[in-house]
């Protein structure tokens, strides 16, 4: 497959182009100007969500105190969490608080509930909500399907 000369010239150039967008994306996030090559991380190949027009997200509902109406938290990067590991490991625990096992549900749900005190310590009462979305393409928007609450857990504090 590599054997024609041209071909092999082409593979070196582009490991070659591949390392120094990635040298200067390593360059460009130290100094806080965010990543100028998306293939710096192999995140794009470790962290698929392969879809079929529809996907959906885990997010988290905090309520307010005043109002007592929950307000979606945006997924930002958090203390010890990028963007990707928050919505990762929240799709992790939620998706293992789900099985039919109530000893392994209640387990799941003290660790969910742990995750969103760690992110959250002001949080008394949360849900965790579940948002479908159709995806379109160029032409169509992202559009929110339905929504549903999965889990609400209520503050343990007197």
């Amino acid at each position: 497959m590599l054997s024609n000369p041209r071909r092999l010239l082409c593979l070196k150039v582009l490991v070659l182009l591949s390392m120094a967008g990635s040298l200067g994306s390593v360059f460009t996030i130290r100094q806080g100007w965010g990543e100028i090559y998306p293939f710096t991380t192999w995140k794009l190949f470790t962290q698929p969500r392969g879809n079929k027009g529809q996907v959906a997200f885990y997010r988290i509902y905090l309520k307010e105190p005043r109002s007592g109406q929950y307000v979606r938290q945006p997924v930002k990067p958090m203390r010890t969490f990028t963007q990707d590991e928050y919505v990762y490991t929240l799709d992790y625990l939620v998706t293992e608080a789900l099985p039919d096992s109530a000893r392994q549900k209640s387990l799941a749900k003290e660790k969910v509930s742990a995750f969103v005190q760690y992110l959250y310590p002001e949080a008394e009462d949360y849900k965790i909500v579940r948002e479908n979305y159709a995806l379109g393409n160029a032409a169509t928007p992202v559009v929110l399907l339905d929504t549903a609450t999965l889990l609400t857990i209520a503050s343990k504090r007197p």
